[in-house]
């Protein structure tokens, strides 16, 4: 077992609580709360957080993308919202690497927002939000953002069937069941996902996996 993984995914479980927190065993918890007009003196992390959010309001699309990516690299928990607002935003190249970076820094408030932007006019932005919807759900549902119209309609339905279904706070139970198994590689994708959605039991899940 990776245990810089296992160990990067409790981290994310017990940081600070935040209003913009996951659901882990019924509090809200795992979204820091540097940057973002803290009120409270900047160290040089938030400094280069709070720059680059703000220029996801610039007039330049490569500029916006740009931030959006860095963001990402940033592991930038509270900018997670930012991004998904990026998911909207009117240039694809915004929407894709904003999907992209909700890799890094997403949870489970944006799963349902990262489901919608399957539905991206864009091929490249639908893509890149099956990437990031893998990554955090640990679930490899089929998906092609280059397929026809009504392909693409019953994979992103059943995407919102299987998140619907999801109880509020409760590790979704294919994530838990990729746990069980032998190869190492389902392992590693339930432990980032654990981290990710955080639930009711996912830390004590994550340190008996390890």
């Amino acid at each position: 077992m990776d245990l810089r993984i296992a160990i990067g995914a409790l981290l994310v479980l017990q940081l600070p609580i935040t209003t913009h927190g996951a659901t882990l065993a019924g509090e809200t918890v795992a979204r820091p709360t540097s940057g973002l007009a803290t009120g409270t003196p900047l160290n040089p992390y938030e400094t280069q957080l709070n720059a680059q959010v703000d220029k996801l309001g610039e007039d330049s699309a490569p500029v916006r993308a740009g931030a959006a990516e860095a963001l990402g690299y940033l592991r930038a928990y509270s900018a997670a919202p930012k991004l998904v607002d990026a998911l909207a935003d009117r240039s694809e190249l915004v929407r894709r690497d904003a999907a992209i970076a909700l890799v890094w820094c997403g949870g489970r408030q944006e799963v349902q927002a990262i489901i919608e932007a399957l539905s991206d006019q864009d091929w490249s932005v639908r893509q890149a939000a099956w990437i990031s919807q893998t990554n955090l759900t640990g679930m490899e549902w089929p998906f092609d953002g280059m397929a026809e119209g009504t392909v693409r309609y019953r994979q992103v339905a059943f995407w919102r069937r299987w998140w619907f279904e999801t109880r509020p706070g409760q590790i979704p139970a294919e994530t838990a069941n990729l746990l069980k198994k032998s190869d190492l590689n389902d392992q590693l994708k339930a432990i980032r996902a654990l981290g990710a959605l955080g639930g009711e039991g996912a830390t004590d899940a994550i340190i008996d996996a390890v």
